[in-house]
C-alpha cells in the first residue's frame, strides 16, 4: 500500500537526512518556506525514492493515493505511483505529457508540454539565483555540464566551434 508516504515538515534544526542545496537556497529566500520530506518504498526499478515536496502539494497527493489511485487500479494491482487512466500499468512520460497539454489546453487556452514548464521553471530559478547551475543540476535530476551546456548561453559559446 503506498498510503502515507508524506512523513511530516521537514525540521529546520536537524533534519533526519541532508536537504539538498536547491532547498537550502529556497530557504534562505524565504526561511518559512514549508517543506515536507516524504518516501516512497521502491520504484519500477527497485529504487527508494526520498525528497521534498511543498507542503500546499501534500493534501492533494494524499487524496489521489486515497480515492483516485484505487479507483484507477481497480481490482489490479500496481506499486506505480502514478497509474494510466485504463488501469493497472505505470503512468508513461507520454501519458503524461498528453495529461498536461489538455490540462492546459482546458484551462489556459493552450497546449503546454512539461517540458515547456520545465524550462520555464529553469528561467525562473535562473532569474532568481544567477549561479545556481549546481543546485539546478540536482533539481533536474541531470549532471551538471549538461545543465549548463542546456540552459548557459555563455558555457554552450565557449564549446562552439
Amino acid at each position: 500500500m503506498l498510503s502515507n508516504i508524506f512523513k511530516a515538515p521537514v525540521p529546520r534544526d536537524d533534519p533526519s537526512f541532508s536537504i539538498a542545496d536547491w532547498a537550502r537556497r529556497l530557504l534562505q529566500v524565504n526561511p518559512d518556506l514549508p517543506l515536507w520530506q516524504f518516501s516512497f518504498p521502491e520504484t519500477p526499478r527497485g529504487r527508494s525514492v526520498r525528497g521534498l515536496i511543498l507542503q500546499e502539494l501534500v493534501d492533494p497527493l494524499e487524496e489521489y493515493l486515497q480515492e483516485y489511485r484505487p479507483a484507477l487500479l481497480g481490482a489490479g494491482s500496481s506499486e506505480s505511483l502514478f497509474i494510466h487512466p485504463g488501469g493497472d500499468s505505470a503512468l508513461t512520460a507520454s501519458d503524461l505529457t498528453s495529461l498536461v497539454k489538455s490540462i492546459t489546453r482546458r484551462y489556459a487556452s493552450v497546449g503546454v508540454t512539461p517540458s515547456t514548464i520545465k524550462f520555464s521553471f529553469v528561467e525562473f530559478y535562473l532569474e532568481r539565483f544567477p549561479d545556481g547551475y549546481v543546485e539546478l543540476a540536482d533539481i533536474l535530476w541531470m549532471d551538471y555540464t549538461s545543465v549548463r551546456q542546456a540552459y548557459d548561453p555563455d558555457f554552450r559559446g565557449r564549446f562552439a566551434r
